[in-house]
This record gives structure tokens, C-alpha cells and sequence, in this order.
């Protein structure tokens, strides 16, 4: 499957350039968290409820009374807009990583149909006794059923 669109190459340092800035993304993230896969399935039913949020976040700042005394408006207010700054973001990181996996894929998939067809080759030249070939094919062989 030739993609002729990645018929490219990054330099090591454009590499490095893009590393950089993957580093100052994350300096400008420095709140982020890693939750347990625990706590993940404890939020999986939070999905899609922005209306829900936003309904009761505007009531809780007209009634703060009926908040609970640890729970102040001010702070939910500002974990909701750092949610929808957030979002944004990680739809357009959503996309550039889908990319970078199916240009990953697509990569492999052409360098492994490559080996391929020269272990095929190989093997039909050692049919033909060229000098050497046995070796190579046997090596060939071995990494790709090992």
C-alpha cells in the first residue's frame, strides 16, 4: 500500500524542535493529573452533561446557600471554565494523534511489505545458489517468525 503523501522525512532536528515544544506545552499545563483507572470509570458517567453542569452552576452562584459549606462557588466556577479551555485543546491533540498513529501504521505496514518482498527475492535467489544468500534468508526467516 504505497501512500505517496509520506514520501518524507523529519529531520533529527526538526525532531527535536517538536520536542521542545511538546516540553513547553506541558509547562503550560502543570495542573495536569494522572487519575487511577479507578477513578476513570468512577467519571465515565460525567460524559456529555455540560448542559447539567452549567444549569446548576448558574443556580449554585444566585443560591450559594444551598451549597455545601465546603464547596465554594468561586472554585467550581473556575474548574469549569479551566474544563471548557481544556477541551478544545484535546480535540485538536485528539486529531494530531490519530494522524501521527495512522502515519505510524501506514509506515509500518509499507517497511514490513518491503522486508517482505526482499525475503521473497532472497529466497529465490538462494535457489539459484547465490553465494551467501542462505544466511541472510535464515536470518530474515528468524526475525520475522521470532
Amino acid at each position: 500500500m504505497p501512500y505517496h503523501n509520506i514520501d518524507s522525512t523529519l529531520s533529527s532536528a526538526d525532531q527535536e524542535l517538536i520536542m521542545q515544544e511538546i516540553a513547553a506545552i506541558k509547562e503550560k499545563l502543570p495542573f495536569l493529573i494522572g487519575l487511577t483507572t479507578k477513578e476513570k470509570r468512577m467519571g465515565q458517567n460525567t460524559h456529555d452533561k455540560m448542559a447539567f453542569r452549567q444549569i446548576a452552576l448558574e443556580t449554585a452562584k444566585m443560591r450559594p446557600e444551598l451549597l455545601p459549606p465546603a464547596q465554594p462557588v468561586e472554585a467550581w466556577e473556575k474548574d469549569e471554565n479551566l474544563l471548557m479551555a481544556l477541551q478544545p485543546i484535546l480535540q485538536q491533540i485528539n486529531v494530531l494523534r490519530g494522524a501521527l498513529e495512522d502515519t505510524i501504521l501506514a509506515l509500518r505496514m509499507e517497511s514490513h511489505l518491503a522486508a517482505k518482498n526482499f525475503l521473497n527475492f532472497s529466497r529465490i535467489s538462494a535457489r539459484t545458489n547465490v553465494p551467501g544468500i542462505d544466511t541472510i534468508v535464515q536470518r530474515l526467516e528468524e526475525a520475522l517468525n521470532g
